[in-house]
């Protein structure tokens, strides 16, 4: 876990004294430094809202197949389980596709016994869809029961994303080098005390992209077979 304030710490009291040879210790207040630091972490949640979530079990309305949680999140990314059920359909692969495909966890509790039902007694919403225009609702296709309460567990992106400290674990790890090249490139391109340092921004840029690119590819492997392993033959 690290902190902004370690972030700061980290570019104004080695990577700009190091590049600049030790004659400009200090070029930008702390203060802008935060700021640039913050920008840069927004850009990656843009991209990758994943990096940054975590999961709430919220209550769901009542009767109401249009699903808000802007009280608890910005952004909804998936709902996990609804009423205590784990089990999601996921539509067939090609339309002539006529096996059904779900999660292992609908056929596998975590002892690896055999389930022969998924929830049968649980509310289930039907097909979940998440509404891009309103990041943080969703809608159910079948409404929740209105006699009592349902509570789902949701995968989203908390509203403090940006301003939460300590920082995610992954900012603080595997993404460490990245964010600070992105703030790097910032400093350096938009505001220097002589000027733009062209030469250092373009090097941070391109440290920056090649990381996120080389990530990018990881996961999007990682899920792909994820995915695959996800389906049953029969």
């Amino acid at each position: 876990m690290c902190t902004y304030a370690d972030l700061v710490n980290h570019i104004a009291g080695e990577r700009v004294n190091d590049e600049l040879n030790g004659a400009d210790y200090l070029v930008w207040d702390r203060s802008v430094i935060r700021k640039v630091l913050r920008e840069a972490i927004a850009s990656i949640l843009a991209f990758r809202p994943d990096l940054f979530a975590k999961t709430k079990e919220v209550t769901l309305q009542r009767g109401a197949c249009m699903q808000h949680f802007c009280g608890d999140c910005s952004r909804v990314l998936a709902v996990l389980a609804v009423d205590g059920c784990e089990c999601q359909p996921i539509k067939p692969v090609k339309d002539n596709d006529t096996k059904s495909l779900d999660w292992l966890a609908c056929y596998y509790d975590r002892c690896g016994t055999p389930i022969n039902a998924c929830c049968p007694e649980s509310y289930h919403p039907g097909d979940v869809t998440l509404i891009e225009a309103d990041p943080c609702a969703v809608r159910l296709q079948y409404p929740p029961p209105s006699d009592r309460d349902v509570v789902a567990t949701i995968s989203c992106v908390p509203a403090d994303a940006l301003d939460a400290e300590p920082l995610p674990a992954i900012i603080c790890s595997e993404l460490f080098q990245a964010i600070v090249d992105n703030a790097l490139f910032r400093l350096y391109a938009i505001d220097h005390k002589d000027g733009i340092a062209k030469e250092l921004a373009d090097r941070h840029w391109t440290a920056f992209v090649l990381t996120m690119k080389t990530k990018f590819d990881v996961d999007f492997s990682l899920l792909s077979s994820n995915y695959v392993l996800t389906h049953r033959k029969g």
